[in-house]
């Protein structure tokens, strides 16, 4: 795999939350030609070769998400091969031996994005566009059922967002074209 000398964020890569586990996404091409970005995971240290989770999907995996009790690894996949505009779909690996992967958005027509895990990691949201403006999403892992938590129109879009320690409220800023307005919201 190689290494991007630029795209990465904070959303590229997650540290397990016992701290013994890095995964990242890493471009796995090596023509040069055909960009494939793959969610690979390495131990912290460093005493096993890093293994790609990911490599049977032909297009872009992204934005691995470790969940707080350690059991998941969410990330972002894409199924055509380099086409930017492919909806990324919400994965989510079971990281116990022999643990599979399944979609979590399933044929939802949207993009998972910006996702953060809920405290007791039965759920995740995400900052989602939905017709030209953000909202946030909720995704039950028991369920696979996702739901819109905020709609305040189409003059407002959410951009950045927090859930609270006991996960009953989300923080978030709400945009609009002349001001940023920051506010909660009850999420139960």
């Amino acid at each position: 795999f190689f290494l991007s000398k630029n795209e990465y964020s904070a959303a590229s890569y997650d540290i397990s939350p016992d701290g013994l586990e890095v995964a990242f996404a890493a471009n796995t091409d090596r023509t040069g030609t055909l960009p494939n970005f793959d969610v690979i995971v390495l131990e912290a240290c460093g005493c096993k070769a890093p293994r790609n989770v990911t490599a049977d999907n032909p297009g872009d995996d992204d934005a691995p998400l470790y969940s707080p009790d350690g059991r998941w690894l969410a990330f972002t996949q894409q199924k055509i091969p380099t086409f930017y505009a492919d909806r990324a779909r919400l994965m989510l690996r079971d990281r116990a031996p022999g643990g599979a992967t399944r979609s979590l958005s399933g044929d939802w027509d949207r993009s998972a994005a910006a996702l953060s895990w809920r405290p007791d990691s039965k759920a995740l949201y995400g900052a989602i566009d939905d017709a030209g403006t953000n909202r946030v999403w909720r995704f039950d892992l028991a369920t696979g059922s996702e739901r819109r938590l905020t709609d305040f129109g189409p003059e407002y879009s959410i951009q950045d967002f927090d859930v609270s320690r006991d996960g009953k409220e989300i923080v978030f800023d709400r945009q609009r074209v002349t001001s940023v307005e920051w506010a909660s919201y009850s999420i139960l």
